[in-house]
This record gives C-alpha cells, structure tokens and sequence, in this order.
C-alpha cells in the first residue's frame, strides 16, 4: 500500500477522486465524482462540505510527502485551519 491509499479511501467513502490534471504533470490533479469523471463538486450539504474538505487535505498532505519528498510532522504542530 502506498502513504496515499486512506486518503484516497477517504475521498472515495465520500464519492470522489482525484485524476490527473489537463497537465499530465505529477503536481496537477483536478477532483471528480467516482461515478461521473466529468462532475467535480456537487453540494450535498454542509456536513458534506465539511468532510469533503477535510479529506481533500488529507489527500493533499499525502501527496506533499509523495510528490515532494517532505516529512509529515502531526504531533506538536498547531495548523491554522483545522
């Protein structure tokens, strides 16, 4: 399993996915629904937004550390968006 699978896992508990971008380059991915690769992000509600949001950074996190070789560093560090 690669460090991205429960991010993915979690997009994909919600109905979403990242694909590759219009750029082909590693660092350009655009969100779509699962069953629709054409749709992006439809309101479902703000619980929905919420989680969404939340696992769309968790995704983000977890390509930071694939992409660009950085650390993930959770204990100790005060975000300022959680």
């Amino acid at each position: 399993a690669t460090r991205g699978a429960p991010a993915d896992a979690a997009l994909a508990a919600l109905g979403y996915r990242f694909v590759p971008g219009p750029t082909n380059t590693p660092s350009d991915w655009v969100l779509r629904q699962t069953g629709i690769a054409t749709s992006g992000f439809e309101w479902r509600g703000q619980s929905d937004y919420d989680a969404v949001g939340l696992a769309v950074v968790e995704w983000i996190r977890s390509r930071l550390t694939i992409l660009c070789g950085l650390e993930e560093i959770r204990e100790g560090v005060d975000p300022a968006v959680a």
